[in-house]
């Protein structure tokens, strides 16, 4: 198994499952999550791309995927989600659709940093939860940032979360580890590979 995503798919959840995947800022989760949806768009997997983070860029996977034609992301949608408003109704039409196998998203946390929406944070796990029951797979990131000083994975993931994954990166090298596995991968420019 070369591929990450491959790992992911046919080892860690064959069937449907939310993971959620952690570590301390710089540990390449975004570099993982790009490298996910590459692979998963080379693999013609329907995927949608959240992102919470501001970060995500399209042509990043194009580079990543040496490719420079547009039409290549035609397997990719995209929904930036900065912040709560209005986010679960968009997250339940989206889900309803069952269109996609694989959710992919950036941040999962970071829209509900307010104390007034942390418990939609838990609306939105469980909605993910469900919808990987029926086969589909979700991959979310950053989970454990405090919300008002509390660990929001404890109190608004956890009873959804079907597989938690810690990343820790030493130079290129990036380790995930879980309960019962434990994964070496080399980051590069052109994606997340097997050490």
């Amino acid at each position: 198994m070369n591929s990450v995503f491959n790992f992911i798919s046919q080892e860690l959840c064959r069937k449907g499952c939310f993971i959620e995947i952690y570590g301390d800022s710089g540990s390449a989760n975004e570099q993982l999550l790009m490298s996910i949806a590459k692979e998963a768009m080379l693999s013609n997997i329907f995927s949608l791309y959240i992102d919470s983070t501001g970060r995500f860029r399209p042509e990043r996977i194009l580079q990543m995927a040496h490719e420079d034609d547009l039409s290549i992301l035609k397997g990719l949608d995209f929904l930036s989600a900065p912040d709560s408003a209005g986010l679960v109704d968009r997250i339940s039409k989206i889900l309803s659709l069952n269109k996609y196998e694989l959710i992919i998203w950036d941040g999962l946390v970071y829209p509900f940093y307010e104390t007034s929406s942390s418990h939609k944070l838990g609306l939105i796990s469980r909605l993910l939860s469900v919808y990987s029951f029926s086969g589909h797979k979700v991959i979310a990131s950053d989970p454990l940032v405090g919300i008002t000083g509390l660990p929001a994975g404890h109190l608004y993931t956890d009873p959804y979360v079907h597989l938690r994954a810690f990343l820790k990166i030493e130079g290129n090298r990036l380790f995930i580890e879980g309960v019962g596995f434990k994964k070496e991968y080399f980051v590069t420019s052109n994606g997340v590979f097997l050490a």
